[in-house]
């Protein structure tokens, strides 16, 4: 059954959680279980809310010891900061820091205005999924699994449906928000790689990793890779950042920069508007200025008729900031030590709060002596029953218990066949 997400990814109201001004020598006398909050890692993608002016970034501060420490966060910034402060919008939950049960937020994938939906990649014991993350309900949406599929896709903001590529080019007459919505795509054109596509109108952009650039049609049905129309090539894009256009240029980032070239031009008149390694960019509806985010974790805007660059945040270390290890309550004393549940502990030595279940079990667990009975239960991020056992401490069997190396197996009972009596 799809369950119907709500337009509320993204709330008005600001959440204020585990964080507060406190002194840092204060804060630090609770390590591991706080910490005096350090640089911020801005992961790669960035959002757009041309309605409430705002930039969205994800990411995470680092401890004391200048390891990623806590929460992952939405932030947000006003699209007419002058070099200003991020703010925290909402944390994002769900990350399982070791084990069977490997779980981490690694990009901020799109954000839709319209929808208020904040697409992220997450790597889920190691394979990579893009999904909607839901902060009402602290919860991660799956829509599709990337491992060993290249991925690109096009969310026109101002349509209801997008146009994606990993073994060719395909459209969807929706915005995808379970992995079932895939099943009404329609092919475009086969077998096309890309590494970036943009829509304008019906006229599809793209780029691959030949650095060569293509122009197609979201008309075309079941078309050959021959049917697409060569544009240009430029080396700089065998290895872009991001792909965007507007109604008259076509944009592409890489490491170098970020450049323009008209729809319909040539690369005799690329033009180029950023000269430092760009991560993500992002563009505004009328195709006058693009958002980006840089290595060394800058968040800047740039005029594209003009080439004006400026400068919205600079990394900084937060002055007396305390942030708590991931299910742990910032109390007013600046200790992070309570916890309303199960206390787990990393190999790296960090706390990690979670919540108690069934009685005495952890919701999350790292490995299968966290959920107790043993050895009936395993652990796969979360406490189940070996496969066959059920139960309250997962030892009843609809069959006979063989044991092997001191690990148990349900054998069912044989089923007798009518026509054997």
């Amino acid at each position: 059954m799809k369950q119907k997400l709500s337009s509320c990814c993204i709330p008005t109201l600001l959440i204020g959680l585990s964080v507060t001004l406190v002194l840092a020598s204060q804060c630090s006398n609770y390590y591991p279980f706080s910490s005096e909050a350090g640089d911020l890692n801005i992961y790669p993608g960035i959002g757009l809310d041309e309605s409430l002016n705002q930039i969205y970034v994800i990411g995470k501060y680092n401890n004391s010891l200048n390891s990623p420490f806590g929460y992952p966060y939405v932030f947000s910034i006003s699209t007419n900061s002058s070099n200003g402060n991020l703010t925290k919008q909402y944390p994002i939950k769900g990350e399982i820091p070791e084990g069977p049960g490997f779980t981490e937020y690694d990009r901020l994938y799109s954000y839709l205005e319209k929808y208020k939906y904040m697409y992220l990649r997450v790597n889920q014991r190691g394979s990579p999924q893009i999904g909607i993350y839901n902060p009402t309900t602290e919860t991660f949406q799956p829509v599709w699994a990337t491992r060993n599929i290249p991925l690109v896709i096009a969310f026109n903001q101002e349509s209801t449906g997008i146009v994606f590529s990993d073994f060719g080019i395909y459209k969807l007459d929706k915005i995808p928000t379970t992995r079932d919505d895939q099943l009404d795509r329609v092919l475009l054109y086969q077998k096309q790689i890309t590494n970036g596509i943009s829509v304008q109108g019906t006229v599809i952009y793209i780029s691959t990793m030949e650095g060569q650039f293509y122009r197609g049609t979201t008309l075309c049905r079941n078309c050959t890779q021959s049917n697409l129309i060569p544009l240009f090539q430029d080396p700089v894009a065998k290895s872009i950042t991001g792909f965007l256009t507007s109604s008259s240029h076509m944009f592409y980032s890489s490491s170098l920069g970020i450049y323009s070239v008209p729809l319909n031009g040539s690369i005799d008149q690329r033009k180029t508007l950023v000269s430092e390694p760009v991560v993500s960019m992002v563009i505004n509806k009328a195709g006058t200025i693009i958002y980006f985010t840089t290595s060394d974790a800058k968040i800047k805007s740039v005029n594209t008729t003009d080439g004006t660059i400026t400068i919205l945040y600079t990394n900084q270390k937060p002055v007396g900031q305390c942030e708590c290890a991931v299910g742990f309550s910032l109390a007013s004393d600046g200790s992070c030590t309570q916890c309303n549940g199960t206390t787990l502990w990393t190999s790296q030595g960090y706390p990690f709060c979670t919540k108690t279940i069934d009685g005495n079990k952890p919701e999350v667990c790292f490995q299968a002596w966290q959920c107790g009975y043993e050895p009936f239960s395993i652990c796969d991020g979360k406490c189940t029953c070996l496969y066959g056992f059920y139960g309250p401490n997962c030892d009843q069997c609809d069959g006979q218990v063989a044991w092997s190396n001191g690990y148990p197996s349900c054998v069912p009972n044989p089923t007798i066949s009518p026509l054997s009596k």
